[in-house]
């Protein structure tokens, strides 16, 4: 099956334990932060997928963790904990929570809950619940939760599939909005693994966004990675639409924000420059659209705080997320609390 394509072929006994979870893999789930407290007092909190309700009444939802994992002995000492359920806009605030950072809290607004558990604001979703049973299942604890408060905000929702996250944006909007077979450029704006920014070395001395050209069919989130990842020749995840606008004679520009799996070497190896965030020169990039978006980009990426751009090469608006995220840009990194 090609690179980046969804879905894998997998035939294997129970005991080949890597085709096993291709097939666990393939159920696609939303992504979750949950934050408790530990013993000291200090905030603590995981990324998981591992989260069901239970019961209505009363209500009770679960969420599992490795039981030889550092995080299972604090949640099994709390007295409660708070779930969160993410949105499309918050691939960086789940990876910075899934990685063994310890300032995952820095510059995160928060509310207390009934347990002391620390409550992110700007969540598709939360819930405040108190510690109800822990049942050892396998290498697993199920960790099991009475809701005792609750709030919701209108968001697109974050999935996880196939080791990766899948957004649901506004790009199927617009790619709805014009024939299937018109053609629109789309941009990369995008990040090795080491956090630098990739740029395309242009023939004139100057630097170049990585471009490919889809048909308005091709804008979603399975060939959107398919074409990054063939267009780099390096695993990439595609994560949001990040600029929308109309360039010279109304060609519709794409730009997405994502990373390249792969170093500073082997980008440099497949014909690509990748600079140090503070080494980038927005001026050396090719037109005012380019230019705008490298240099909104630099500035959102020093703040954590990242916007969805609308409109043309000479006005558009910024729709912020507001302060949800904290750029760690860890890769592929397992839950650590």
């Amino acid at each position: 099956m090609p690179a980046g394509s969804i879905g894998l072929a997998s035939n294997g006994t129970i005991d080949d334990i890597s085709h096993y979870r291709q097939v666990l893999g393939s159920f696609m789930t939303g992504v979750t932060i949950i934050t408790t407290i530990d013993a000291d007092g200090r905030p603590r909190g995981i990324t998981a997928n591992s989260f069901t309700s239970v019961s209505l009444d009363p209500p009770l939802v679960l969420f599992c963790v490795d039981y030889r994992a550092a995080s299972y002995e604090t949640f099994q000492q709390a007295s409660g904990f708070a779930i969160h359920v993410l949105s499309s806009e918050q691939q960086d605030l789940a990876r910075t929570f899934a990685s063994k950072s310890e300032t995952k809290f820095e510059h995160l607004d928060t509310d207390t809950g009934v347990s002391g558990a620390p409550i992110l604001r700007d969540v598709h979703g939360w819930l405040d619940c108190e510690l109800s049973e822990v049942v050892i299942a396998g290498d697993h604890a199920i960790i099991i939760g009475e809701v005792k408060r609750y709030s919701a905000a209108p968001a697109r929702p974050l999935g996880f599939y196939q080791g990766r996250f899948f957004g649901f944006n506004t790009d199927q909007e617009i790619s709805a909005t014009v024939p299937q077979s018109a053609k629109i450029t789309v941009g990369w704006m995008m990040q090795s693994q080491d956090g630098n920014v990739i740029a395309a070395p242009a023939a004139d001395g100057g630097l170049a966004l990585p471009q490919s050209t889809l048909s308005a069919s091709r804008i979603h989130a399975a060939a959107l990675t398919e074409e990054a990842t063939e267009r780099f020749g390096l695993p990439t995840s595609t994560e949001f639409l990040y600029s929308v606008y109309e360039g010279h004679g109304d060609q519709l520009t794409l730009v997405y924000r994502g990373q390249v799996f792969a170093d500073s070497e082997d980008l440099r190896a497949a014909g690509y420059l990748a600079l140090p965030p503070g080494e980038v020169d927005p001026t050396k990039f090719h037109g005012p659209g380019e230019e705008a978006v490298v240099d909104r980009y630099l500035e959102e990426l020093a703040n954590a705080r990242f916007g969805l751009y609308a409109g043309s090469l000479a006005e558009g608006s910024i729709a912020h997320i507001q302060d949800i995220t904290s750029d760690h840009r860890p890769s592929r990194a397992k839950e650590s609390v």
